[in-house]
C-alpha cells in the first residue's frame, strides 16, 4: 500500500550500511506511511456538508491552482494533490543542514532514488535534533529548518498537506508549482539544479496566475515581495563573499573564527537595517531569530544560485514545454557541463 519496492530498496540498501541507517530510513518510511495512510480524497471531503468551511475553501483553491500547473505549466496531470492529507503538526519533515566551522561547503549524504542532497530530513523533529546535537558535538556547525511540504518524484501521489493548507493565496500557489516541477525534472546528486529550477517554475507559474486570477493587490503584494526577495539575497551573497574570502586567507584560525563572528554579526545589523525597508516583509525573521553559522548558507545558496539561469531561459522560451524541453537536455549533461553553460549564461 505505501510502496512496498521503495520501501525494500531503502531497507536493503540500509542493511548493507549499518544499524544506524536501518534506523535512520525506516523513519523514513514510517514517515512517508503516516502521510499517504492519513490521505483522503478531496473530491469526497468537499461532498461532506460536515466540512469545515474555511477548508472546503482552501481545498477548492487547491483543486484550481492544481488545474492551473496542468493546463498552463505543462505539469503532468496526474494523481498529485487530489487528497488532504492531516498529519497533525506543523512541518511534515525537518531538514539537517552541516558544514564545517571554517567552510561553507555543506556535508552531503546519498540515497538509492534522490541521489546526493545537502540536507537530512527527518520526520521526527526529536529525531533532527538529536543528529544536529551528534554533528555539533563533532565540532561542525548546523541548523535545523522546518519543511511544509516535499515531493516523492512521482513514486508517490503526493497529497495536501495541513503544514501548508492556511498558506496565503500566493504562498499556497508558488509552494504547488515548486514541488510540481521537481516532477517533471529531477537530477540526482544535484540539489542546486534542481531547487533552483523549481523555484524558477514557481516564480512564472505565480506571475501567470496573478494574471488571469490575482486581484491588484495580489499583484502588488507579490511585486513587493519580490523586490524584498532580491535585496535580501544580494545581502546574503556580499555576507557569503566575505565568509569564503575570510576562509580562504593565510590569517591565523583564531582570526578566522574572529573574522567569522564580525562578519555575522554585521549580516545580522545589515538584516535589521533592510527590515526598515521592507517593514511588512517577515519571511525571515524566524531565521535571524537563531543563532546564524555557516550551515544557514547552505540552504539560502541552494535555492538562490541558479536561478538567473533558468529565468533566463524562461524569456527566451515563454512556452513551458520548450522550457523544459531545453532544461531536460541539459540535465543530461554532465555536472561540469551543466555548470559550464550554466556560469556563462549568468555571466553574460
Amino acid at each position: 500500500m505505501i510502496g512496498l519496492r521503495i520501501a525494500i530498496i531503502l531497507v536493503c540498501n540500509a542493511c548493507m550500511m549499518g544499524c544506524q541507517t536501518v534506523g535512520y530510513y525506516g523513519q523514513a518510511v514510517t514517515g512517508q506511511a503516516e502521510v499517504l495512510l492519513n490521505a483522503k480524497s478531496i473530491e469526497k471531503l468537499l461532498q461532506n456538508s460536515s466540512l469545515d468551511l474555511t477548508l472546503k475553501e482552501r481545498l477548492k483553491k487547491i483543486q484550481r491552482i492544481r488545474n492551473f500547473a496542468v493546463t498552463e505549466l505543462g505539469i503532468p496531470k496526474n494523481d498529485s494533490y487530489l487528497t488532504y492529507s492531516d498529519i497533525k503538526r506543523s512541518f511534515v519533515v525537518w531538514n539537517v543542514f552541516v558544514t564545517p566551522k571554517l567552510s561553507l561547503n555543506p556535508k552531503e549524504w546519498c540515497f538509492p532514488i534522490a541521489g546526493c542532497v545537502t540536507y537530512r530530513g527527518f520526520f521526527d523533529k526529536k529525531s533532527a535534533v538529536s543528529f544536529a546535537e551528534e554533528q555539533k558535538s563533532e565540532n561542525l556547525d548546523t541548523v535545523i529548518t522546518g519543511v511544509s511540504a516535499y515531493s516523492t518524484l512521482g513514486w508517490f501521489s503526493d497529497p495536501v498537506l495541513n503544514t501548508f493548507i492556511h498558506y496565503s493565496d500566493i504562498s499556497m500557489v508558488a509552494l504547488i508549482f515548486h514541488e510540481l516541477a521537481h516532477q517533471i525534472i529531477y537530477v540526482k546528486n544535484d540539489t542546486i539544479f534542481n531547487e533552483s529550477l523549481a523555484v524558477s517554475v514557481s516564480v512564472e507559474g505565480v506571475r501567470r496566475w496573478l494574471r488571469k486570477n490575482g486581484s491588484e493587490q495580489d499583484k502588488k503584494s507579490w511585486r513587493e515581495a519580490r523586490l524584498s526577495h532580491e535585496d535580501y539575497l544580494q545581502l546574503i551573497a556580499n555576507q557569503r563573499k566575505a565568509l569564503e574570502t575570510n576562509y580562504k586567507s593565510q590569517e591565523p584560525l583564531k582570526t578566522k573564527y574572529q573574522n567569522k563572528k564580525k562578519i555575522i554579526d554585521n549580516l545580522k545589523r545589515e538584516y535589521k537595517n533592510l527590515k526598515t525597508k521592507w517593514p511588512k516583509q517577515t519571511r525571515y525573521d524566524g531565521l535571524f531569530s537563531k543563532p546564524i553559522n555557516n550551515a544557514t548558507f547552505v540552504p539560502l545558496k541552494t535555492y538562490s544560485e541558479y536561478v538567473p539561469y533558468f529565468s533566463k531561459l524562461l524569456e527566451r522560451n515563454r512556452n513551458f514545454p520548450d522550457f523544459f524541453s531545453e532544461v531536460s537536455n541539459l540535465s543530461k549533461q554532465s555536472i561540469e557541463k551543466r555548470l559550464r553553460v550554466i556560469q556563462l549564461s549568468i555571466s553574460n
